[in-house]
């Protein structure tokens, strides 16, 4: 998948996704970035680097087989 792609709505909405599945402090722990960071990024004050977008994409991907 090409993380350049996507729109920021949708790098927006990855993370989003797994803050909805684990709570905001898991979230940060599982995706390995700073309080503020996830703050930014969900509120679209910082796009979402594409490293980010693929750890939440394994992590969502990891879930929905479990």
């Amino acid at each position: 998948m090409n993380a350049g792609a996507l729109s920021s709505e949708a790098r927006r909405l990855i993370p989003e996704r797994v803050k909805e599945k684990l709570g905001f402090e898991k979230t940060l722990r599982a995706l390995d970035i700073a309080r503020g960071s996830l703050y930014n990024y969900l509120h679209g004050v910082r796009r979402v680097p594409d490293n980010v977008v693929y750890k939440a994409l394994q992590y969502l991907e990891e879930s929905s087989t479990r």
